[in-house]
């Protein structure tokens, strides 16, 4: 297993889906999920049937794009457990459904979700990562680096700007005991 520093009793907050809870079960023992599933019990029933406690799992609905959602996040996750120690940024788009990928609503969706969102929800969190030195994972991509066969230029600006973004806040977190990585 991959050793990523975090401990058995580490309080994860993931804002965005979780595709393998299963991993999650294995590097932590408590979860808050955000998730923009219509159906709550499908996310749960994932968890659960990947082996997750259900007093470890804490559901959080609602799209990372409104400020209220991500107070809730991470308000939320401190009210149940006393803290947090690591934040994953997992929520991510490629584009916005049913509108032209060339437009400027999509540009702002884009944007909103896979850069805005999380520098909202990395200042929410820094007050109490910086208390149990936590950590801050942002999930990149590596059409941030190279040009993808058919990926949309607004998806890859954004998280281009993502990395950028890491490597201006990284070194004034570390100075505050928080280690930010990006993975692609």
């Amino acid at each position: 297993m991959l050793d990523v520093g975090v401990r058995p009793d580490s309080i994860l907050l993931v804002a965005g889906d979780v595709r393998d809870p299963k991993t999650c079960e294995n590097l932590i023992s408590k979860t808050v999920e955000n998730y923009f599933n219509p159906l709550p019990q499908e996310t749960e029933k994932l968890m659960l049937d990947a082996g997750v406690s259900s007093s470890n799992i804490l559901l959080v609905a609602g799209d990372v794009r409104d400020p209220k959602t991500c107070e809730n996040l991470i308000s939320k996750t401190v009210e149940k457990w006393g803290r947090l120690d690591v934040l994953v940024n997992n929520a991510g788009v490629i584009s916005k459904l049913g509108v032209p990928v060339d437009s400027e609503e999509n540009f702002d969706y884009t944007f909103d979700v896979n850069l805005k969102s999380i520098v909202r929800l990395n200042k929410l969190a820094i007050p109490h990562l910086e208390k149990t030195k936590g950590n801050i994972v942002n999930i990149s991509s590596i059409n941030a680096l190279t040009r993808g066969r058919d990926v949309p230029t607004f998806y890859a600006l954004s998280k281009a700007a993502l990395d950028h973004y890491l490597k201006y806040e990284a070194p004034g977190l570390a100075e505050k005991g928080i280690r930010m990585n990006n993975i692609a």
